[in-house]
């Protein structure tokens, strides 16, 4: 009841600050999450935070997101969920590509920032997104803010990490 109740509430505009131990309530209800340890804001562990209704179709499942996008996924479950994306599994492309990826979205670049030994892209799907590649795939790529590119992953990569039943 108290979980119907918070989303109703979301749902008219209205910020609610929930702090909990449970993750999977978290990214359930949250549209944001942050992460304290001994009282410091820490980067949270998950990225790429996916919501939505999960759903089987012959005998495959897949999720519709809040702006409507339609994922496959491999999680035997039914019902309002939450999956998380390793940005490490996301590959990109600058043409699409007959793989055994599943998903295959249209992004544009809106940011590009060095992360230790890595480049990290923030894209827009129609969801953020986030991935890491190296500088030399940015640079072969020729990939700046604004380029448009393909991002595939497999179904396998969404790991379903919230629910409600």
């Amino acid at each position: 009841q108290l979980i119907s109740i918070l989303k109703e509430l979301s749902n008219q505009g209205i910020t609610i600050i929930l702090a909990t131990h449970n993750e999977e309530l978290g990214y359930i209800l949250g549209a944001q999450q942050i992460g304290l340890i001994h009282g410091k804001e820490v980067i949270p562990s998950r990225r790429n935070i996916l919501r939505g209704q999960s759903f089987n179709k012959d005998d495959r499942f897949f999720v519709t997101l809040t702006d409507g996008q339609c994922l496959e996924h491999t999680c035997n479950f039914t019902g309002e969920a939450a999956f998380s994306l390793d940005p490490s599994a996301v590959i990109l492309t600058k043409a699409p590509l007959k793989t055994s990826a599943r998903n295959v979205l249209n992004a544009e670049i809106t940011g590009l920032t060095r992360d230790n030994d890595r480049i990290r892209a923030e894209l827009d799907s129609g969801f953020p997104m986030v991935v890491f590649l190296t500088q030399a795939s940015l640079d072969e790529m020729g990939l700046s803010i604004g380029s448009e590119i393909n991002v595939m992953f497999k179904a396998s990569a969404l790991r379903l990490i919230g629910f409600n039943r």
